[in-house]
């Protein structure tokens, strides 16, 4: 069997077994009890190390860096906006954005998902509907000015094509 087999069929068990969340998984994990190895079962601590496993390879480790540097940014700003269980801290969450390069904006949306997930809070409500008209103004309103570069005169490009040919 496959990795992604493997993995697919861990899955189906986790969820068979009722876990829902991460920590719960975690929570029950345990030894493999004689009747499991007679059935051949996979125990409930290799389903938590495939699922911990699982989950560590979803981000990037520079894009976790990134995360965290956000969520201390609107800690330090505003330490009392997470978790963001309605629209309005969604919005209260992300006004002091205002201004900001757009990237920035999805980066700290990415963070807040995540460390909701972390938690073990729900989804926060960042795609309900009365948010549409927030993130269009946001996005509007982002700095999203391209830094143009000098042009290089004629003279030094061909400085530059007379130092590649020797």
């Amino acid at each position: 069997m496959t990795r992604a087999g493997r993995v697919q069929t861990l899955s189906k068990k986790a969820k068979e077994a009722g876990f829902v969340f991460h920590s719960q998984l975690a929570t029950a994990a345990g030894a493999v009890s004689k009747e499991e190895k007679e059935r051949k079962v996979t125990s409930k601590r290799q389903l938590t190390e495939e699922a911990i496993s699982i989950e560590a390879a979803a981000l990037e480790p520079s894009t976790k860096k990134r995360y965290e540097a956000a969520l201390k940014k609107m800690e330090r700003s505003n330490p009392h906006l997470l978790p963001m269980a309605s629209p309005l801290d969604v919005k209260m969450g992300f006004a002091h954005l205002r201004g900001l390069r757009g990237g920035e904006i999805g980066t700290l949306r990415g963070a807040v998902r995540l460390w909701h997930h972390k938690q073990g809070h729900g989804v926060p409500p960042l795609e309900h509907e009365s948010l549409r008209y927030f993130w269009s103004g946001l996005k509007k309103l982002a700095d999203n000015k391209v830094k143009e570069k000098e042009r290089l005169l004629k003279e030094e490009v061909l400085q530059l094509i007379k130092f590649w040919r020797e």
